[in-house]
């Protein structure tokens, strides 16, 4: 393959009206030990931005993810998140997917319940505020009916689900996903972009999707960042998607 275009410094077009810096990552190097991931990585993120941060297997995508959510210190540069009416930027996060104690047998509504926690941490008990963002998380994903019944026991669509209920439960400003339709059906995976079409039209969520497989969240992205070779490049989906493009940047015929 050759070297992805030495494309830099980037800004995400703002959505309409005045734009506000969701995150800026400037000269961030992120390493293991000695060993550099990616570097000099430059990119601002702004409110209700899509951003698909895209890459082959092992090319640094979650080490960069780790990154922005401070489980990995940048080793140079500097990573900021911006303010949200005057309050810190909350981040809901949907993992890949989430491995729970099959012997401690968690329902639908408690795995979403998790959400909360944050809020009052001190408390076992839930107030009526944090119940009704419970309810409106399962009606938002579809799975309100779905209540009572274990979480082990549903298919990995309806987890998906439950997974994105979970992190809208917590009032996020962001929603970053990791691979959100992999190792699901493709009924479901139709299913898991709707919803997130629905939550892009409804509520101009920002949301950043890490992923390698990005057929069917193509047409959400509005930004692109491409994480190979140890570089990030970013620039408009329209641009950074097409043919043209990927195979000048990653050499396919």
């Amino acid at each position: 393959m050759d070297e992805v275009p030495s494309k830099q410094t980037a800004t995400p077009t703002p959505s309409a009206g005045t734009p506000a810096r969701i995150m800026t990552l400037d000269g961030v190097d992120l390493a293991y030990g000695t060993n550099v991931i990616v570097r000099d990585v430059n990119l601002v993120a702004y409110r209700g931005v899509c951003l698909g941060i895209l890459g082959p297997n092992g090319a640094g995508k979650t080490t960069l993810l780790r990154a922005m959510l401070g489980i990995l210190k940048p080793v140079k540069g500097t990573i900021r998140w911006g303010i949200h009416n005057g309050q810190p930027i909350r981040i809901g996060y949907v993992p890949q997917k989430e491995r729970l104690d099959p012997s401690y047998p968690l329902t639908v509504q408690e795995v979403v319940r998790m959400g909360v926690f944050g809020d009052r941490p001190w408390s076992p008990w839930l107030t009526p505020a944090q119940r009704q963002r419970i309810h409106q998380a399962l009606e938002q994903v579809r799975m309100e009916h779905f209540t009572w019944r274990l979480f082990a026991e549903c298919s990995g669509g309806q987890r998906q689900r439950v997974l994105i209920a979970r992190a809208l439960a917590s009032a996020p400003n962001v929603l970053i996903f990791d691979e959100p339709t992999t190792g699901i059906d493709p009924l479901s995976q139709r299913e898991v972009v709707q919803l997130l079409k629905e939550l892009r039209q409804n509520q101009r969520m920002t949301m950043f999707l890490i992923t390698q497989h990005f057929g069917h969240l193509e047409q959400l992205f509005e930004e692109v960042a491409w994480v190979h070779a140890g570089q990030v490049v970013v620039g408009p989906a329209s641009e950074f998607l097409s043919d043209a493009y990927i195979s000048k940047a990653f050499g396919k015929d």
